[in-house]
């Protein structure tokens, strides 16, 4: 099957003079940039066009990234998101994922559920909002391609926070997991978790043998965690992202950051200010041996 379209003349020109377009014969680099500007419904009517746009069509790198919405409380909706036939066509493919969640009602949970057993190789996994952990934790364990995990603003309970970070790093029967490099766990725990067990959170963190970045809020660092990860990230760790949101500080001080730095000579720390800070709790964070690259105002 292969696909001439005839361009139409301009007033000038007589239409024996314009050559049928073989659009079949567009290099295939050329036809995947196109595809990924176009919506799926787009992208399925043009794979009608010939065999070769719907080999296209068919590519693995169009469908690495997918949002999925389970905020809505129309079943039907969720239905269709989950159920149209995407994981049955292209599941296989997906990589980047970010899950968008409202309070889950009855709905939400099974059609999530489903989402679960259909998804498994997911390379990046960005969470916002949601509060169904069980489910969660088993999607996570259940990732061995898993390398990067964002969880901004998911707001945990403080046992529901290390049930996850547990699961990131749970070891698979029959599989190797590959090691989280990039972490992002800000507002990680609800706000109103600010005084958290950090004896706990220091020992989850231990876990991590391989990150090369960590964002983390100020009140969840401490020079236990901050040691935890010199002792078990000590040839990976090049940046640490600090998010000063709260007025509960805990000091680091400058010998345990020359310390890091001896561990770390690549080692890099960013601090951004969300909140209006007194100069003695600005001065207990920023301190003359951290490596700071730069501290701003959002």
């Amino acid at each position: 099957m292969s696909a001439r379209f005839t361009v139409r003349p301009t007033p000038e020109e007589r239409p024996q003079d314009l050559p049928a377009v073989p659009w079949d014969a567009l290099p295939q680099e050329a036809l995947v940039n196109v595809f990924r500007y176009l919506c799926d419904v787009d992208r399925c009517q043009a794979s009608l066009a010939c065999k070769a746009w719907h080999t296209v069509f068919t590519m693995a790198c169009l469908w690495r990234r997918r949002s999925f919405s389970f905020r809505s409380k129309n079943d039907l909706q969720m239905r269709q998101v989950c159920y149209d036939g995407f994981f049955r066509e292209h599941g296989q493919h997906l990589q980047h994922v970010y899950l968008a969640f409202a309070k889950p009602d009855t709905a939400v949970v099974q059609c999530f559920k489903a989402f679960v057993t259909t998804a498994n190789e997911c390379a990046e996994l960005r969470l916002r909002s949601i509060e169904m952990v069980r489910a969660l934790c088993l999607l996570l364990i259940r990732q061995p391609m898993l390398q990067e995990a964002d969880f901004f603003s998911c707001q945990f309970t403080h046992n529901e926070g290390l049930q996850v970070l547990k699961a990131l790093t749970d070891d698979l029967p029959l599989m190797t997991r590959r090691d989280i490099i990039t972490l992002k766990l800000e507002q990680f725990f609800e706000h109103r978790t600010l005084d958290i067990n950090l004896s706990t959170f220091t020992e989850v963190m231990g876990r991590f043998t391989a990150l090369a970045f960590l964002r983390v809020d100020q009140h969840y660092l401490c020079e236990a965690v901050l040691d935890k990860l010199i002792t078990g990230c000590a040839q990976t760790l090049r940046h640490l992202d600090i998010v000063m949101n709260a007025r509960v500080v805990h000091a680091i001080d400058s010998h345990t950051w020359s310390l890091a730095v001896q561990r770390f000579p690549s080692l890099t720390v960013t601090v951004r200010l969300y909140e209006e800070f007194t100069f003695e709790e600005y001065s207990r964070v920023l301190v003359e041996s951290m490596p700071l690259t730069r501290d701003f105002r959002c």
